[in-house]
This record gives structure tokens, sequence and C-alpha cells, in this order.
């Protein structure tokens, strides 16, 4: 309201002014010019005082000098990418691996690098019932079947001792979900048996004792 008031008060004694000066009123144009100049600095004194009454106690401190004074000591810490376990320093990014036709996305948290995760699959094989990967050390299975299995175009034959060539199958549910046909692990060059070349079943059938893979 007093704001309004002064901006009023401002407005009229400035258009007097004018008009005085104009007709050459001495008295007139000495008197307007007075309240004019008397409405601007209450205007400004009445600015000054809205924004002293928002201002906080920080607000009113000095201009800081640098920018430590505000946020503390300025340091920079370099970002490092964290080592792969393997020791390798490569630079970390996701790609795709590809395992024997099978697209594998790796991503660039993975705990060894690339070139070591190539490494670990290059003696990997498939398995010819499911055509899913088998690992190095990863348990086999063996059966006596009359057909070809499903996957045997990508399946990988070996002798089985007193039996003659058979092919590779995972230990996966799909494959052996019992276990009785275990024979051993996958070595990346052949297989390590277990019981001789021989499937636990055949092995407990033989024994008649109870065996555990």
């Amino acid at each position: 309201m007093k704001h309004k008031l002064i901006t009023t008060v401002m407005v009229v004694s400035f258009v007097i002014l004018l008009y005085a000066l104009l007709k050459g009123l001495f008295w007139t144009t000495n008197i307007a010019l007075g309240v004019c100049l008397l409405a601007i600095y209450a205007d400004k004194r009445l600015k000054g005082k809205k924004v002293n009454a928002l201002a906080t106690p920080a607000d009113k401190k000095s201009t800081p000098d640098s920018a430590s004074d505000v946020w503390g000591p300025v340091s920079f810490v370099p970002v490092t990418e964290e080592p792969f376990s393997c020791g390798h320093d490569l630079p970390r990014t996701d790609y795709v691996l590809n395992i024997m036709g099978k697209e594998v996305p790796v991503g660039k948290d993975a705990p060894v690098c690339p070139d070591c995760v190539q490494i670990y699959f290059k003696d990997a094989i498939r398995c010819a019932g499911c055509g899913e990967v088998i690992n190095v050390g990863a348990g086999v299975a063996m059966y006596m079947t009359s057909s070809p299995p499903v996957f045997a175009s990508v399946g990988t034959q070996v002798e089985q001792p007193g039996t003659g060539m058979q092919y590779i199958y995972c230990m996966r549910m799909n494959c052996c979900p019992t276990g009785a046909a275990y024979v051993g692990a996958w070595n990346g060059k052949g297989i390590t048996w277990a019981h001789g070349g021989m499937s636990l079943a055949a092995q407990v059938f033989t024994s008649g004792t109870p065996m555990i893979m």
C-alpha cells in the first residue's frame, strides 16, 4: 500500500514538474521537483527494507574470497576403474561373447577381462542332447542310444572304455536328471573318467555298493 502511494505521488509530482517548466512557473517547479525527489528517496528506502526483511543471516555475509570459503578445501580425485581379478589392465566395456554360435552378453563389471573369458571357453564343447555349452571341469554323462542325439552335429564323441565311441551329454536336468549316467568331467581334451569309464549306475550295479558323485 505504501509503495503504491509513493509511486502515485512520484508520478503526479513529475507531471506537475513538467507542466511548471513549460509554463515557466518558478516556485511550482521547485516544489514539484522537491516532492518528486522525496518520493524517489522514500521508494528506495522502502524497497531496501523489504530486501533486508527477506534476507537470512547467511545471505548478509560478505562475499567469500574463494570457493573454498563456502565448500571447504577443493580437491580433485581421479576416477579409476577397478582392475580385473585376473590382473590384466584392459579397458572395461560391455561386449557380446560368441560361444560356439551362442551369443552371451557380458557386462563391463565382469570379474575377469575379455581375453581370459575367451580362453576359459576355448576348450569348451557343446552337449549332444541340448546343445548347451560344457565348460572345462564340468561333469558329463554318456548314453548308449540307437539313434543319433538331437544335437549330434555340434556334439563331441569320445571312446568310452569297453563301449566304443559315444556322444558327450551335460549334467543338466534335461539331459541327466538322476545323475546315473555320470562318467566323469570334461578336461578340454577328453574325459577324466570317474569310474574307469563306466557310468555311475553301471559302477553301482557292478560293485553292489552305493556310490557318491
